[in-house]
């Protein structure tokens, strides 16, 4: 696993909602100091967050519409894989 992942929808930061701040999107999805993984803001992976990498967390991506079928997934099934 690289330092990005695609996502279909960009979710909410998990630590601004445990702190009641609602509707502040994440940038990176990754492993926190205090050892779960979160959904985090910037803000809060700058100050939580272990770092981007294998293990460590991913640069949330949104993920662009599939050419063939106009879905907006990150992985769409329409498209053959090559290999």
């Amino acid at each position: 696993m690289g330092n990005s992942a695609k996502v279909s929808e960009i979710p909410d930061c998990d630590l601004c909602k445990q702190e009641g701040i609602e509707n502040r999107k994440a940038t990176v999805d990754g492993k926190t100091k205090m050892g779960p993984w979160a959904y985090m803001c910037e803000e809060h992976f700058q100050e939580c967050g272990v770092g981007l990498g294998t293990g460590k967390g991913q640069r949330i991506i949104l993920a662009e519409y599939c050419p063939a079928c106009k879905c907006k997934v990150a992985l769409c099934a329409c498209i053959p894989v090559e290999g």
